[in-house]
C-alpha cells in the first residue's frame, strides 16, 4: 500500500503578470510543479462543482497551492503541486492526486489518500476521473480515503468509524498531518515568490521542495542505522529480558549546567548538523550489500571534491589585476572630484613603470645613491675619524 497525504497551502499566492509573452519557462513540469498547458486545459474543461471556495482577488493569478506528499516520510511527490484559481476546489486536487498515483505506479495495488475532506471528495472521485479527458488512474488500483487525525475531530461522528486511520489495515502509526509541517517553511519564501513571473516562481518552489526532499534523503541513512541497531537490541531484550529492557526507557544525560541532551536524538540545525556517512559503518552481514555500494559512491564523491579543491587552489594561486584593486570611495564610488586611480600605493613600489618615474620614487633613489656613495668613501678612508663620519652619513 502506498500512503499519500493531500493538502492546500493558502499563503503561496501569485499575482497576475502584465506581459505574459515575456515569460519563458526553462523547466515546465520537470520538477514538482505540474506542466502548465495540460493543467490549464483540465481546469477550463472541468465541470463547475458546487463547493465552498475562497473569493478570488482580481490581482491574483493563483490564490494558493495544493500538493501531494508521502504520508510516512513527508517527501513531495514530483509533478503533483498545483495552483488554486479560486481557493481549494476538488478539480484541482483531483489533478494532483492522479499525477501522484501515476508517478511510481508499478506494483501498487492500493493507495491510501489522506485528505481533510476525504468524506466528500471520495464520493464522486471515480466518476469525475471517467468524465475528464485529462485525468486517469493506474489500472486495478484501489483508492482508500482517510482523514488526518487532527482534522477528523471537526467532522461528524460517522466519519470517525469510516475514515479514521486507526481502523484502516496497513495504514500504520501515522497522523496524516505531515504535510502541515512542510508548509511552515513555505511562509518564508511565499512573499518573495508572490510577484515573480510564473516560470520564476515555479522554479523557486521546485528548488525549495527539492531541498526539503534532499535533506530527508540525507538524514534517513542515520535513521535507518539506529533503527537497525535498536531492532537488534530489542530482540536481545525480548530473549534475555532483565536489564536489557532498559532500552525502552528514554535515554538522556544531564549535563553539569542542568541541560538535558538526548542521545542520538539531539536536534541541530540541518546546515551544521553532522551527517552520517557510509564509511563510518562497520561491517554488518545484514547491511553489507547496501553499505558497500554506498561506500563506493562516497569514495567517488570524495575524489571529485578533492579534484575540485585542487583546481580551485591552482586558479587562486596567481594574482590578477582585480586582486590589486582598492576602492577609495565605498559609499559613493562614482562621486565627482575623487581620484580615478584605484590601485593602492604600496602595490606600485618597484612594480609599475609609471610609478617608477614619479617624484616620490626619484627621491627614494637619490637617498639610495647617497648611501652607496658614503659607503664607498668609508671603504676608501685611511683615517679612522673620516671612516666613522662616512659610515654615520651612510646610516
Amino acid at each position: 500500500m502506498q500512503r499519500y497525504v493531500v493538502d492546500g497551502h493558502f499563503t503561496a499566492q501569485h499575482m497576475k503578470m502584465k506581459t505574459l509573452e515575456d515569460d519563458v519557462s526553462l523547466a515546465d513540469g520537470k520538477g514538482y510543479m505540474i506542466t502548465e498547458e495540460p493543467y490549464e486545459a483540465h481546469i477550463t474543461e472541468s465541470i463547475k462543482k458546487n463547493e465552498a471556495t475562497n473569493v478570488q482577488r482580481s490581482n491574483l493569478r493563483a490564490t494558493s497551492v495544493g500538493a501531494t506528499a508521502c504520508a510516512r516520510h513527508g517527501c513531495f511527490v514530483p509533478h503533483s503541486v498545483v495552483d488554486f484559481q479560486k481557493g481549494e476546489q476538488q478539480m484541482n486536487m483531483d489533478y494532483s492526486i492522479c499525477n501522484a498515483l501515476k508517478y511510481p505506479s508499478e506494483n501498487i495495488g492500493s493507495a491510501l489518500i489522506i485528505y481533510d475532506v476525504a468524506c466528500q471528495w471520495s464520493v464522486n472521485f471515480h466518476e469525475w476521473v471517467d468524465q475528464s479527458y485529462h485525468l486517469s488512474l493506474p489500472q486495478s488500483i484501489k483508492i482508500l480515503p482517510a482523514i488526518g487525525k487532527f482534522h477528523l475531530s471537526a467532522h461528524k461522528l460517522p466519519c470517525f468509524a469510516r475514515y479514521s486511520l486507526n481502523f484502516i489495515t496497513g495504514a500504520g502509526h501515522i497522523d496524516g498531518e505531515i504535510l502541515e509541517t512542510l508548509w511552515a517553511p513555505f511562509n518564508r519564501i511565499s512573499p518573495t515568490a508572490r510577484s515573480m513571473t510564473l516560470s520564476h516562481r515555479k522554479e523557486v518552489l521546485d528548488d525549495h521542495m527539492r531541498n526539503s526532499n534532499w535533506k530527508k534523503l540525507v538524514a534517513i541513512g542515520k535513521c535507518l542505522y539506529f533503527q537497525n541497531k535498536w531492532k537488534k537490541q530489542a530482540e536481545l531484550a525480548a530473549l534475555d529480558r532483565g536489564e536489557l529492557l532498559d532500552i525502552y526507557q528514554l535515554k538522556m544525560d544531564k549535563e553539569e549546567d542542568g541541560n538535558w541532551d538526548l542521545r542520538d536524538d539531539a536536534d541541530s540545525h540541518l546546515e551544521v548538523a553532522e551527517l552520517w556517512m557510509p564509511s563510518w559503518e562497520a561491517s554488518d552481514v545484514i547491511m553489507d550489500d547496501v553499505i558497500m555500494a554506498l561506500q563506493q559512491e562516497e569514495l567517488e564523491l570524495r575524489k571529485g571534491q578533492a579534484n575540485d579543491s585542487l583546481e580551485k587552489l591552482c586558479q587562486e594561486s596567481f594574482l590578477k589585476a582585480e586582486n590589486l584593486t582598492v576602492s577609495k570611495e565605498v559609499t559613493e564610488e562614482n562621486r565627482h572630484g575623487q581620484g580615478s586611480d584605484r590601485l593602492a600605493w604600496f602595490w606600485r613600489i618597484n612594480s609599475a613603470e609609471d610609478s617608477q618615474k614619479s617624484k616620490w620614487i626619484n627621491e627614494l633613489q637619490w637617498f639610495q645613491n647617497q648611501e652607496l656613495e658614503w659607503r664607498a668613501r668609508a671603504d676608501e678612508s685611511i683615517k679612522n675619524g673620516h671612516k666613522a663620519y662616512d659610515e654615520k652619513q651612510a646610516g
